[in-house]
């Protein structure tokens, strides 16, 4: 495995006019200066999508959440996330940091990667397809009641047997990644707990897109019909949209949706 450490960061950027400025220096500025550190592998963002309502399922705690980023980090990786903080610091430093008022993170939290899969149409191995471009991607994040018990372990088994070998098949999706949660975490600028979870306690899939997100969700829910989920305790499921350079910021889901996002 290519990697066996990655960080999720759930965004909401409450006041809406300041979502283009945050875009920005996400884009320009941020995610290059972390992909050019040797410890980290990539750096990826995405935002939530406007009309996509129907097609999501979202705790009241992640409602306002617009955005999510990603890292992958590269061993030894104590030292890799080590120089990742220290930028983070340094960024404030210069002036350069995430300075923009109402800016909250409602979770973020580095994660272990489980396993990767890839559509045959992708061509590339799992290892990858992270670097491969993408349209955007889907993420489900779940929170398990018992995560080293005996039910987790079979709703593990059939994502890994069924569901996930089932969902490379729907038109759109080029491949998957499954992560285990390793440790809950905050910003240092903010003073806000991390939630109390313990290792394990939430799972995410992620499903790496390379047709219009919208329409591939649409497929996904239809696949998923009559499946059944009820052992799952879901707090984040939701399309994505990739953010592509030069390009405007897309219009912020919650915003269109009259939440504070």
């Amino acid at each position: 495995m290519f990697s066996e450490r990655a960080f999720l960061s759930f965004v909401d950027v409450t006041d809406p006019a300041l979502l283009p400025e945050y875009h920005d220096w996400q884009v320009y500025d941020h995610i290059p200066e972390n992909r050019a550190l040797p410890g980290v592998a990539w750096g990826e963002r995405w935002t939530r999508i406007a009309g996509a309502g129907g097609l999501e399922r979202i705790g009241d705690h992640l409602a306002g959440v617009d955005s999510m980023t990603m890292y992958w980090f590269l061993p030894p990786y104590e030292e890799s996330v080590a120089a990742w903080r220290k930028l983070g610091t340094d960024s404030i430093q210069w002036g350069r940091g995430p300075g923009i008022p109402g800016v909250q993170r409602p979770f973020m939290g580095f994660f272990t990667p489980v396993k990767g899969y890839a559509a045959p149409h992708a061509l590339v191995s799992p290892e990858v397809l992270p670097y491969r471009p993408n349209t955007g991607v889907h993420v489900t994040l779940t929170r398990m009641t018992e995560p080293m018990g005996h039910d987790a372990h079979l709703l593990y088994r059939r994502e890994d047997r069924v569901r996930i070998p089932g969902l490379l098949d729907v038109p759109g999706v080029a491949g998957a990644w499954t992560f285990s949660l390793h440790e809950p975490t905050r910003p240092h600028w903010q003073q806000e707990q991390a939630d109390a979870l313990v290792p394990h306690e939430l799972r995410v899939r992620l499903l790496y897109l390379d047709q219009d997100p919208l329409e591939v969700a649409g497929r996904l829910a239809e696949h998923d019909k009559g499946g059944s989920v009820d052992e799952e305790n879901i707090v984040f499921s939701a399309p994505l949209a990739a953010c592509a350079p030069f390009q405007p910021c897309p219009p912020a889901a919650s915003a269109s949706a009259g939440q504070n996002g």
